[in-house]
């Protein structure tokens, strides 16, 4: 991989030879620090770090810090320490996440934030970022050309900024049916593989790839599936070359690059002639913002405040149905979107997990419950003013006799328990739990104070005899197999609207399940003799926009037939 790195440096650098030839001061006597997470050697990013670096004589500092968030304050502290700083300069959302409490923290300093899709901006920075709209059309019309009527999109998260890309992709992509996906991590090779394989048996052969590092495992997927991909913002024929069998090089067709070089030439402006902060600035294709083989981004219109003609936009061209999260792969996906804060030796904490006999109802037993499990995202920090809201807590059950019965509504409460639920120990943190009871909804917030723990609300024991479903000696009425699925509706929230936000800062996962029980009324025992799972479903991050929890165990295989009749919209 260092070959690949090498050269993405002088690709990138190439960029910028002919910027700064007239830069003079040196390294030393700078009042600019610039942060990059990242190693300036990275592949797929660190093109403004890079340049930095290169041309320290431009007037600026410059410190990598690293994958730890946790020093990344301490990293910033000690640059100011050694220099007559004057501003500071972060790259990237990785950069900006881990130093964001430390930014809104800081009396005296004004900060530049720069490529970080920044939805909400503190008062001391100013956002420095692409045209985000301008940038998926140029990909949209990479792709317009293309004579397959689908394509897909790939990228990571989804909030309002990304939202605006995507709006310019559907502008330029003209015509096209667009299947959208959103990995909702910074990498997951894995996750992106398993797309481009899913997008693949819906029939897209093109596809406008979004996910920075995890564009490896797409172009892998791309390669056994006869798909082509068309990258955005890291140049992937670079990787593949390098990195990759020459065989990968068919797959890729190009794309749209960040032209770190404007981004560059914009802040040594904004430092010289200062800058306001609260607000973003944009570079625009008019700046050579992008690199896009030729092409040009007129006419593209922008999202500005009225989000009609992008839902319009997305009725018209988005395809719906399968596309979105769906309890398919819920307990058969080969990972989770992000890891719980908890001990290795669970067996599901890296991947979701079917209960015995591949989640079927052990011989005899009568009842079921559903439950949650809510976590601190692996390796990051609580914080002290976010909650986690929760609703629609339901549990359904199938058999080809009754079709889909909703067994309970549940008002979703329960207890914070030891996060590796050991000899099922736990306790209440009152002050950090509301329930609104007739909404049938709950909040809770994990902070420092819960640390070592999780919450686990759960239902009611379901008697599957009473509910028809069984007969007397617990068999399934007809000889039929009997299939659950279990959701829930989850998002962050603000606990204290006086207090200052750190929702941005939040990074909490949570998944569903149930479990069978002998029959109703039995409590829980070591030996697992009163309850075992159905299934231990796959952890989702929780954003703040609402999302759904889902656990089935019913196979892949028979998803379409079994789930045709389901009432999703309930």
């Amino acid at each position: 991989m260092r070959k690949i790195k090498i050269i993405a440096i002088v690709l990138l650098l190439s960029l910028l030879s002919t910027s700064f030839l007239a830069c003079t001061g040196n390294k030393t006597d700078s009042k600019v620090l610039l942060c990059y997470a990242g190693d300036s050697r990275d592949e797929f990013g660190g093109g403004v770090y890079a340049a930095a670096l290169k041309e320290a004589r431009c007037e600026f500092q410059t410190v990598e810090l690293g994958k730890n968030t946790a020093n990344y304050s301490n990293t910033v502290e000690e640059a100011l320490r050694t220099g007559n700083i004057e501003t500071i300069v972060i790259v990237g959302r990785e950069a900006y996440n881990g130093l964001s409490n430390y930014v809104k923290s800081f009396k005296g300093m004004n900060f530049i934030v720069v490529d970080a899709a920044l939805s909400e901006i503190p008062g001391n920075v100013c956002a420095l970022e692409f045209q985000p709209e301008e940038f998926g059309y140029l990909g949209g019309q990479m792709m317009a050309s293309n004579q397959a009527e689908d394509v897909g999109y790939i990228s990571t998260y989804l909030n309002r900024f990304d939202n605006r890309i995507l709006y310019g992709f559907l502008q330029g992509v003209g015509n096209k049916q667009v299947h959208v996906r959103y990995i909702e991590e910074q990498t997951n090779v894995i996750k992106a593989a398993d797309y481009v394989d899913k997008l693949s048996e819906e029939g897209v052969k093109s596809l406008f790839d979004l996910s920075g590092r995890s564009s490896l495992g797409s172009i892998d997927a791309a390669n056994r599936n006869g798909a082509t991909i068309y990258y955005g913002g890291i140049n992937l024929t670079k990787a593949a070359e390098e990195s990759k069998d020459a065989e990968l090089l068919k797959t890729i067709a190009g794309g749209v690059q960040k032209n770190y070089a404007a981004a560059m030439k914009a802040v040594q402006k904004m430092v010289k002639s200062g800058y306001e902060t609260g607000k973003a600035s944009y570079l625009s294709a008019k700046d050579g913002a992008f690199v896009a083989n030729g092409l040009t981004a007129d006419g593209v219109s922008l999202l500005a405040d009225d989000s009609w003609k992008f839902e319009s936009l997305c009725n018209e061209k988005v395809v719906n149905g399968n596309l979105l999260y769906t309890p398919k792969y819920t307990v058969e996906a080969p990972y989770h979107e992000a890891i719980p804060s908890c001990a290795d030796t669970n067996d599901w904490k890296y991947a979701p997990r079917a209960g015995s006999d591949k989640g079927m109802k052990p011989l005899g037993w009568k009842g079921v419950g559903i439950w949650s499990t809510i976590y601190l995202q692996e390796d990051q920090k609580p914080v002290s003013n976010t909650g986690i809201e929760f609703q629609n807590m339901k549990l359904w059950a199938y058999t080809r006799t009754t079709g889909w019965v909703l067994l309970e509504h549940a008002n979703p409460t329960g207890s914070f328990y030891d996060e590796n639920f050991t000899s099922d120990a736990h306790k209440n943190f009152l002050s950090n739990y509301i329930n609104y009871g007739e909404e049938k909804r709950t909040r809770i917030k994990l902070d420092y104070s819960t640390v070592g723990y999780n919450y686990h609300p759960f239902g009611s024991q379901i008697d599957l005899v009473e509910a028809g479903l069984l007969n007397s000696d617990g068999s399934v009425i007809n000889g039929d197999t009997l299939y659950i699925l279990s959701e829930m509706d989850i998002r962050l929230c603000v606990w204290d609207s006086a207090q200052p936000s750190d929702i941005d800062e939040a990074k909490y996962v949570a998944n569903i399940g149930a479990d069978w029980w002998r029959e109703k009324g039995l409590s829980w025992t070591p030996d697992w003799n009163s309850n075992k799972d159905v299934c231990v479903g796959q952890f989702r991050t929780i954003t703040k926009e609402w999302k759904r929890l889902y656990m089935t165990n019913v196979p892949s295989a028979l998803y379409e037939e079994i789930f045709r009749d389901f009432p999703f919209d309930q």
